[in-house]
């Protein structure tokens, strides 16, 4: 959770830096192609070794990324490795992702439902949520056999309680008071 918080200071940055230099695609698109190459062993091993002094990362760095990654990458690796925190990399790129698809306007949801729903019925709910929200909708519909009836509605951390338990739970405690 840590690396998570961590990750979004420089997510943030990376992220009004390439906005402001029209680059968010390609910026997102290095990222998402080096997260795998960034986990390998030896790359994170050599990446976080504090015996190899900066200056030798950053020439490591820029001979194998140089032409191929933009000076937004480079910067930011160098400065990751630099503060020995190249283990908030991958989260780096999972929150540009987040942050690229606010900034275009789209909001996933996740959706927990009882049972198998037709493409119909979520088209209606994607479009209901689509217009509550005034953004464009990405409906992520999961089945959950746990559940009676209804829908679990999870906007990031937040969950929206539309099933049959949920509303027996909220009857209850009515009841209780």
């Amino acid at each position: 959770m840590q690396e998570r918080t961590l990750a979004r200071r420089y997510a943030k940055g990376l992220f009004e830096a390439a906005r402001d230099r029209n680059a968010l695609d390609q910026v997102y698109e290095e990222l998402r192609l080096l997260g795998p190459v960034m986990e390998q062993r030896e790359a994170a091993r050599f990446l976080n070794n504090p015996c190899i002094n900066f200056a030798e990362k950053r020439q490591a760095i820029q001979a194998a990324l140089g032409r191929d990654c933009s000076p937004l990458i480079i910067n930011l690796l160098d400065l990751l490795s630099q503060r020995r925190r190249m283990k908030v990399f991958p989260f780096v790129g999972q929150i540009l992702g987040e942050l690229l698809e606010e900034f275009r306007g789209l909001v996933r949801i996740k959706a927990r439902l009882a049972a198998e729903t037709p493409e119909p019925t979520l088209g209606a709910l994607k479009a209901r949520l689509s217009e509550a929200m005034g953004k464009t909708v990405a409906l992520e519909p999961e089945v959950d056999e746990s559940l009676i009836g209804g829908a679990m509605l999870i906007l990031k951390d937040t969950e929206f309680d539309g099933t049959v338990k949920g509303a027996i739970h909220r009857l209850h405690e009515k009841m209780r008071e």
